[in-house]
Formats: structure tokens, sequence, C-alpha cells
């Protein structure tokens, strides 16, 4: 996915991390995810559980930083994305 970072607050600075736990609003879904791999300005992230999206869809990524859900970047999927189907 794509992604843009957002900054409402001067004080926090987010830079993604490979591993690092987030939390992804999608739709009305609300999911935690790992971030596996940051390749340019894509993420490449595990879902905790399945959750359908479209390509044009926002998705809003948050993080507890200070014990607050902070917003910290939206993005979208883009059609050259691949979607892996991961069944337990």
């Amino acid at each position: 996915m794509s992604f843009n970072k957002i900054n409402f607050d001067e004080s926090i600075e987010w830079n993604p991390q490979e591993d690092e736990n987030i939390n992804l609003q999608i739709s009305t879904n609300s999911i935690s995810g790992i971030i596996k791999e940051i390749v340019d300005n894509k993420l490449i992230i595990n879902l905790s559980k399945p959750v359908c999206i479209d390509y044009n869809m926002m998705i809003i990524l948050s993080k507890n930083i200070n014990r607050t859900l902070t917003i910290i970047a939206n993005g979208y999927l883009e059609r050259e994305d691949q979607i892996i189907h991961k069944l337990k």
C-alpha cells in the first residue's frame, strides 16, 4: 500500500519500522497489523485478520503514542499491489 505521513503534532515524528505494530482503519473495520517490509513510499503489512478492501478505499494508519491513539498516515492500495490471502 502506498502511504502519506500525517503530522498533526509537530512533537510526534513517525518513521515506519519493520516488525512495528500499527492499527489500521479500513472502512468500518479496525484491525491491527505488523509492518513486514518498507520499499520507497510503500508498506507491506501482515493483517491480524481478513478484511474486505477495494482499491479506492482509504486506509488510515494509527499508533499508540503517549497512551493516545494517534493517526500517523493514510493510504490506498494501488493496482500493482499484491494481495496475499493467508488462511490458518
